[in-house]
This record gives C-alpha cells, structure tokens and sequence, in this order.
C-alpha cells in the first residue's frame, strides 16, 4: 500500500504549527507523533512506513522546527501547550500518542492534561532529568553547544553536515572523544543537516543555558498519566538519555508501564531498529482495550 499524506496547519498561541496525516481505508487505530529538538516529524518515516497500513498517522513540526513558525520561547512546557492545543483544536478525538525524546516529555505532559484524548502512550527514550537543570554537568551540554556554534554559519545541506561530522563527544564506552563522522554515516548526518537548516537558532539557547525544563514537573506529570504507557530505554553506553533513576520514578507514579529496555541500541532507537519498534508499538497498540 502506498504511503499518501496531506500538510495540515493551525493556530496555536498565536503559531502556525504545521503536521501530515495519513489515513488508510479502515485505520485500526490513531497515532499522533511528537519529534525530538533539533529534528522534524519528518524523522518518523521509517518507521510510519511501517505502520501506515493499519493506523491514522500525524506527525507535528513542533515551534521552531521545519515547517512550524518560530517563537519567542522554547521551553519544554512551550511544546507541551502547543501538544496540548492541537489535540484539544485540531484532532479532538482519543489518539495514541508517540513521542521520541523531547516528543516523549512532550507526550507524557500532554497525556497528563487530556486523559479524555489519550489512549496510550509510547515514550521512545525520554530524557527528563538529564537535559535539566544539570545538563551543564553532562556530555550532552558540550554537544549541544558545537551544534549551536555549526549552525551559526549559513551554508548548505553538504557545508553543514561536514561541520557536524566534526563535532567531538565523549563516548562513554571508550571512556575517549571521538567525532560524529565516527559514528554515524553520511547520510545521518545529512538528515541532521537539513533539519537543522530548517531551525530557529534560539530553540537551543533555553536547552544549553539549562533552563529548558522550567516549569516542567516531573513527579506532577507522571502521577497524572492514566493511560498505558510503552516506554522505551536505549542503552546509556551508546548515547541513550533515559536514566534508571527516571525509569524507577515513573514506574513508580504510573499504574500501567511495560517497559522494554533495548542494550546496544541508541537514543535513535526508531531509526536504527526499526522493524523491532514497529513490532512492539504494533503490538502494543492492538493489545488496547476499546475503551482505552
């Protein structure tokens, strides 16, 4: 079957927020899904070719990214309003919601303030309390930072991506630096290229200042979630976010939680192990009561 979708825009706080739908004859489900910073709804293809067959799919440009207007603020709770109005405005019908990184903040916020329009939730990788308040101790930090300096230069899709490859890490199994062009392929790095040409500059500014969870409650959110959670763990070693403390937590303030971890498998877990996610969400979304 052949994937077709539309571009869809509303308002939102005053924003322009752009997303794509799919829709096939007899949808067994609807899924809304939510992008990590720095990336597009765009990044979800591989794995929506996978599910469009069986589910209503929408994917939001969230502020500041691809084709979504740009904003005064960037903070987490900023996107979650924006998740908010666009359930509650646009989709105003019980979804499913998917969210990967910031997207999976996002949605477990959004499934917490419209239990009436969430049946579940998959949260792919979620960094919570790593990219918080403490984020000027971590790795991550000094990542960000180089990708605010690379894209502070104009050029194109080619010029970016060379200057990304460039950009050094600690990499936590080697306990060394080593630079992106190391680890990820040319084409990754293209992909990341050309959704940091689409960018306002400034949504990094909250994010490497470590205000960027401001007004972001974490025991307050998950303790509102009523719905059944998928929560996906990558592997810290290799670049994963979600921490054990964060996963005890929550585990701990949410009634129903499956929880997979995924050892080897990066924060870009859909995209590196795409037909095994394709698997769980499958498999989750058809183990949902009607009800749910």
């Amino acid at each position: 079957m052949t994937l077709s979708y539309t571009i869809r825009k509303f308002t939102a706080s005053g924003l322009e927020l752009a997303y794509s739908r799919s829709l096939p004859a007899a949808p067994a489900a609807s899924l809304a899904f939510f992008h990590g910073v720095l990336r597009t709804g765009e990044i979800f293809s591989p794995l929506t070719a996978h599910l469009h067959a069986r589910y209503e799919l929408r994917q939001l440009d969230q502020r500041g990214h691809g084709a979504s207007s740009r904003a005064e603020r960037y903070l987490v709770v900023d996107f979650v309003a924006d998740a908010v109005a666009w359930l509650r405005e646009e989709i105003r019908h019980p979804v499913v919601l998917y969210g990967h990184s910031l997207g999976a903040m996002v949605a477990a916020a959004a499934a917490a303030q419209c239990p009436e329009l969430v049946r579940a939730c998959v949260l792919e990788d979620p960094p919570f309390r790593t990219l918080g308040a403490h984020i000027g101790a971590s790795n991550f930090h000094d990542y960000f930072a180089q990708v605010q300096q690379a894209i502070a230069e104009p050029g194109t899709t080619r010029e970016l991506a060379i200057r990304l490859g460039e950009i050094t890490f600690h990499d936590p199994a080697t306990a060394g630096l080593r630079r992106m062009r190391e680890v990820r392929d040319g084409v990754s790095l293209r992909l990341l290229a050309s959704s940091l040409r689409r960018l306002d500059p400034r949504v990094l500014e909250p994010l490497v200042g470590g205000r960027w969870l401001e007004g972001y409650d974490e025991e307050r959110t998950f303790a509102a979630i009523r719905c059944p959670v998928l929560l996906l763990q990558a592997d810290l070693t290799q670049g994963g976010m979600l921490i054990d403390d964060d996963v005890a937590l929550f585990r701990r303030l949410v009634d129903d939680v499956t929880l997979i971890r995924m050892p080897g498998v990066g924060h870009m877990m859909h995209w590196h192990r795409t037909q095994e996610i394709a698997n769980l969400v499958t498999g989750f979304v058809d183990s949902l009561d009607p009800a749910e």
